[in-house]
């Protein structure tokens, strides 16, 4: 789905309408608080009902966003366009919008919907601001797609290693710190500890995917060019480790098996990925290619032979 002014519209304008509600609502709520300070304290203890359909309307619009921007994000890592930077930022805007006015509509009356959906829009959030960082090519060419890949893979391990981080600090905001299933959490914050180690693992997974693509994209029948310079070999070793400690770190902080098997994966990823280009960098070594180290493997050799035969002979 390429990127079109309407495309800008459907996917900018609910994030900021959604947002000023969100807002708006909060102002209305502030103001009922202080009239009811001023002149009625019994107010205060009257619960204020929400505004009727601003939460469904926000739901569906964080809905639909999640998925524009999930199909976009694939699109243009898929196409690898250049020029995008302006798009990816908006729609990074956008996520980041949306998530919040989400997130403040939890905080007002909890909903485990409403939380996943604002924790999936600032994982792609941080995904869509990472591929805006892809330089474009020297001449107006379209971004490498490796470059593209490699950048999500470093997104997705900040955000595995950010929503780990985030459920152990609010982990240990609780009575006591109590592990998980004892306690019942009575805040929005203590609510949020299973949601976000549920998406720390599937974050988690998401780079895993990504950064299986990116190792054995060179393979596929369908891909033209080099991706073996020393470089990319470099950064893709890089973002490899990167997921691998954020998962390390997660697996420490939350105790789950699962952790442990996808930082297995990931690793058996990275090993794929510099085996296959050592294999593309050892063939530019082919005698077949390179008449002059032909000669070179040819005559070292008998020069060896007739200096090791003339010392003997001393």
């Amino acid at each position: 789905m390429p990127d079109s002014p309407g495309l800008f519209v459907v996917t900018v304008v609910p994030a900021l309408v959604v947002g000023v509600l969100a807002v708006a609502e909060g102002l209305w709520r502030a103001r009922k608080h202080g009239a009811a300070l001023r002149s009625d304290l019994s107010g205060l203890l009257r619960p204020i009902l929400p505004w009727p359909g601003v939460r469904s309307a926000s739901a569906a619009v964080g809905l639909a966003l999640l998925l524009l921007i999930a199909d976009q994000l694939v699109f243009s890592s898929a196409s690898g366009q250049g020029g995008e930077r302006l798009a990816a930022l908006l729609r990074t805007a956008a996520a980041v919008a949306c998530a919040g006015a989400l997130l403040v509509h939890v905080g007002r009356a909890w909903s485990p919907r409403l939380a996943y959906l604002a924790v999936g829009l600032l994982t792609l959030a941080a995904c869509t601001l990472a591929t805006a960082f892809v330089p474009d090519q020297p001449r107006g060419g379209p971004r490498p797609h490796p470059v593209t890949l490699n950048a999500l893979v470093v997104a997705l391990g900040l955000m595995t290693w950010f929503w780990s981080w985030l459920a152990q600090v609010w982990q240990q905001q609780l009575d006591a710190g109590s592990p998980e299933g004892q306690e019942p959490a009575w805040t929005t914050a203590g609510r949020l500890v299973p949601i976000n180690r549920r998406a720390s693992l599937v974050t988690g997974v998401a780079g895993l995917v990504v950064a299986g693509l990116m190792a054995a994209w060179p393979l596929l029948p369908v891909v033209s060019g080099d991706d073996d310079s020393w470089g990319r070999m470099l950064a893709g070793v890089a973002a490899h480790l990167l997921l691998l400690l954020a998962l390390i770190g997660s697996a420490r902080w939350s105790r789950r098996a699962a952790f442990h098997l996808v930082g297995l994966l990931v690793l058996l990823s990275s090993i794929l990925f510099v085996a296959v280009r050592l294999h593309a960098v050892i063939e530019r070594f082919n005698p077949v290619h390179h008449a002059a180290m032909v000669e070179f493997l040819q005559a070292s050799p008998a020069a060896f032979s007739t200096e090791t035969a003339a010392a003997l002979g001393r």
